[in-house]
């Protein structure tokens, strides 16, 4: 080295230079390799860190499983399903698959389903999730005695009821076969070491309630109040040990907004990484930003129900016939929801596998509506509504709406519905209330003549069952209706105990054939939402939901940071 050296002194500097830039690339030229092939072998992925900060609206507090699907405010649906899994989850496709379970074993009548879990979920504080968990929430969910438990809830479990025959198994004993019992698995579990000791008059006040304990993907943190005592914001962190693997993104927080609006202008400004809007005004402003966004269709659906027993007129065949002409969907849904909504016309409809299309309602026909009422003897009085002439008693057409007068869009989806049967001669009035006094005076009662309402439904293996089944008439039931027809009752019975798809597939199409001769209701439309995120939230990969709180089914693959890493 030292002759190299001895040797180079002696060289004109000019090639003094030369070497130089020549030792300078072939340097370059070595690195260049060196990132190459690092770059070959190596890809740019995801990494663990970040915070996603979700604006939502409504006060949380009632963060638990049993409670949330009966709360006012979204935010408690959103915190139970990143704090609380169950033993079967939907996936960002809306597929039912296993999640807590490692499997099961269904008995040949169908009545009874052995369920293994699997031994590696850990409750948040640490606690292992044992089979006395499931047993604890599902005994809970169908106990009067807490009464503050959803009724939707109690009376999908009713008629199940569950034992535990070790740590990890689970034998589900069903009075009929219940073709979708897998789907009802997908109840958020309460760990029972935590809720055993909460009494039945105290489980709506308890503290786990806004400090919960779950086995979710995010781990309770702590909340934020204001100067009056109303929460902020919820902050969580991604529980390591989850079972589906830790979360890529560290931190999640919910920063809580009095409004829909107020949290699409906080978005606007930067203040959080995603948000949701399902009217078409601020669709149209969330469009406006530079980000990711997905529309997300769900399956549920809203409708009107007759109750053919409490009013004379809608018990008239052509009179039901009237008013689904006389529908017009299309302007209810472009004046309230815009984008985020959809026409349904049918019990099933587009995008539901065994959706039949010679079964749906017909189109908005004004003429076809007023003609179907004249030939069958309904004329106008002089007051403008028609009465049935020939008829001894000459019964008026008129009837009450009744809606849940919390949810301003559905009662501006009755008042339009109002104006347009009007239109026909019909004398319709909106008896709006407050969802507690509706519930308890008026549904359970069934002394409506028809009630606006949604039915929950699936993209898979839709659950028909408890709004048809003539079984299902009185309260806690969920049949509007009070429809008893025979065949459509042997047709859901069947669907409980047949697994051949072909054959479930001729079932539906019985069920909604005969609903389209009878008309018990008419079907409105099924609300969706925008969902709109930040560029630099990824992995998203939503396709379709059953309910809006889905949109995080896979939340733990999601991610802010990447690194570079091996090729798998």
């Amino acid at each position: 080295m030292k002759e190299w050296f001895r040797v180079t002194k002696t060289l004109p500097f000019g090639r003094k230079v030369l070497i130089f830039v020549l030792f300078i690339a072939l340097i370059s030229v070595f690195i260049w390799w060196l990132l190459a092939i690092y770059r070959y072998f190596t890809v740019v992925g995801p990494a663990k860190g970040g915070q996603y900060v979700e604006a939502v609206t409504g006060q949380p507090h009632f963060i638990n499983p049993l409670l949330a699907p009966g709360s006012s405010a979204s935010s408690d649906r959103l915190l139970t399903k990143l704090l609380f899994s169950g033993l079967y989850s939907y996936d960002q496709n809306g597929a039912l698959g296993p999640d807590i379970a490692a499997g099961f074993v269904r008995s040949e009548d169908g009545k009874q389903y052995t369920v293994t879990l699997r031994k590696d979920i850990f409750w948040h504080d640490g606690e292992n999730f044992t089979a006395d968990d499931v047993v604890f929430t599902v005994n809970t969910a169908k106990d009067i005695t807490y009464d503050t438990v959803v009724n939707a809830l109690r009376v999908a479990w009713r008629d199940i009821s569950v034992e535990k025959k070790d740590d990890y198994t689970l034998v589900f004993n069903l009075e009929k076969p219940r073709g979708d019992f897998l789907h009802l698995l997908t109840l958020g579990i309460l760990p029972e070491h935590v809720w055993s000791k909460v009494s039945p008059v105290q489980f709506q006040l308890a503290q786990f309630n806004v400090k919960p304990v779950g086995s979710g993907p995010y781990v309770y943190v702590g909340h934020d109040l204001d100067a009056e005592g109303l929460v902020n914001s919820y902050t969580l962190s991604a529980y390591e040990n989850y079972h589906r693997g830790e979360p890529r993104i560290s931190r999640v927080v919910f920063q809580v907004f009095p409004d829909r609006v107020q949290a699409v202008e906080a978005y606007g400004d930067g203040l959080v990484s995603g948000v949701t809007a399902d009217t078409p005004s601020l669709v149209s402003e969330l469009l406006k930003y530079d980000s990711s966004e997905v529309i997300l269709r769900r399956p549920s659906y809203f409708g009107v129900f007759f109750n053919q027993t409490h009013n004379v007129s809608l018990g008239y065949d052509e009179v039901r016939q009237a008013l689904l002409y006389a529908t017009d969907r299309k302007e209810i849904v472009d004046e309230i929801f815009g984008v985020s909504a959809f026409a349904v016309k049918s019990p099933l409809f587009e995008g539901m596998k065994d959706y039949v299309e010679s079964s749906a309602q017909p189109d908005f026909d004004l003429y076809a509506a007023q003609k179907k009422l004249e030939e069958n003897g309904w004329k106008l009085s002089n007051d403008g509504i028609r009465v049935l002439e020939g008829d001894a008693d000459k019964p008026r057409l008129e009837f009450t709406i009744a809606v849940n007068a919390d949810q301003e869009q559905i009662r501006k989806v009755a008042e339009i519905l109002a104006q347009q049967w009007r239109k026909i001669g019909a004398d319709v009035t909106v008896d709006a209330r407050e969802k507690a006094e509706l519930d308890a005076n008026v549904i359970s009662r069934r002394v409506y003549d028809a009630l606006l309402t949604f039915h929950p439904m699936r993209w898979d293996q839709p659950n028909i069952f408890a709004l048809w089944h003539s079984r299902e008439k009185d309260h806690p039931g969920l049949n509007f209706s009070l429809l008893q027809d025979v065949p459509v009752d042997k047709a859901l019975d069947d669907l409980q105990e047949i697994s051949d798809p072909e054959l479930r597939s001729s079932l539906y199409a019985q069920i909604q054939g005969r609903l389209k001769l009878e008309d018990p209701a008419v079907f409105l439309f099924a609300p969706g939402f925008l969902f709109s995120y930040r560029s630099d939230v990824k992995g998203v990969d939503l396709k379709r939901v059953n309910a809006p709180q889905d949109r995080f089914s896979n939340i733990h693959e999601w991610y802010i940071k990447e690194r570079r890493q091996l090729k798998k």
